[in-house]
């Protein structure tokens, strides 16, 4: 055998492992295709920018209220689902009330299609005392969610109360919550919005703490055992003469868009432009 004809045998062998590896490629490709599900696309795109924008557009356009009936709003309803959301544009968005929004789902109870809201669920409701004056939840993945609450403290002032419901260490759920009064919310929102952005621009750790006159927030920048970047916010307060009770929540950089969007809604209703 010659020199040439090794040399076009090996030039054979390496076209047809090409040829083979091409065709397994496009067969997975072909089988992940085939696993992706709606309701993934549809969860996937719920965490995206280009959602946080349009829903927002959406919003401020009603004035957050039903579109329909000029009610409180709910939710923002998709008038068509586009393929894999990507021609997703404003005018495709429709603001509804929970009873509008179960009418155009074809669901005569309102209650079992808010159950099954997946990603922002938020309603004003009428202001009285005993009740939370602007309520919403942000779902952001494996259970957990946060919520932004308006309501009276004991003092009879306005507060915004931000709530994580996550895991403990048990696998049980539970509720970590801080709370800011009406006054103390613009020093609040500067704060925060300095944290997030060194978060995000910044390798290094970062601390820092807000003082007032009755409690002490703390703003920690931090990693997590596996590399992942997160926001501490602890608020420390006096309960009585030398006790002082301890809180915290904690926001992971993907899921920081979604927590802010929450949070400047939340600032909005009190009229806060700081974020």
């Amino acid at each position: 055998m010659t020199e040439a004809h090794v040399v076009i045998i090996l030039t054979e062998l390496i076209l047809l492992i090409s040829i083979l590896w091409l065709c397994k490629k496009n067969l997975r490709e072909k089988n992940t295709q085939i696993k992706e599900t709606p309701e993934k696309d549809y969860a996937d795109y719920l965490q995206s920018k280009h959602w946080e924008g349009l829903r927002k557009k959406a919003l401020e356009r009603a004035d957050y209220k039903c579109e329909l009936c000029k009610g409180s709003y709910a939710a923002v309803h998709h008038i068509r689902y586009p393929k894999k959301y990507q021609g997703d544009h404003l005018d495709n968005l429709l603001v509804v009330c929970e009873k509008c929004h179960a009418k155009l789902h074809g669901i005569r109870d309102e209650t079992a299609f808010q159950n099954s809201e997946s990603q922002h669920t938020a309603k004003k409701i009428p202001l009285k005392a005993s009740e939370k004056l602007f309520s919403e939840e942000v779902v952001k993945g494996s259970g957990c969610a946060y919520f932004f609450d308006v309501e009276y403290s004991p003092a009879g002032e306005k507060q915004l109360v931000i709530t994580e419901d996550r895991p403990s260490k048990q696998n049980t759920f539970g509720d970590y919550r801080i709370s800011v009064t009406e006054a103390n919310l613009n020093t609040f929102a500067r704060q925060i919005r300095t944290t997030f952005e060194m978060m995000t621009t910044q390798n290094e750790l970062y601390s820092e703490k807000l003082l007032t006159s009755d409690r002490t927030y703390f703003f920690d920048v931090k990693i997590a055992v596996n590399g992942r970047k997160y926001v501490a916010i602890a608020e420390s307060k006096r309960i009585a003469p030398g006790s002082f009770e301890r809180s915290s929540i904690t926001v992971f950089e993907n899921v920081m868009h979604p927590f802010a969007s929450g949070l400047e809604n939340a600032f909005k209703f009190l009229n806060i432009s700081s974020f």
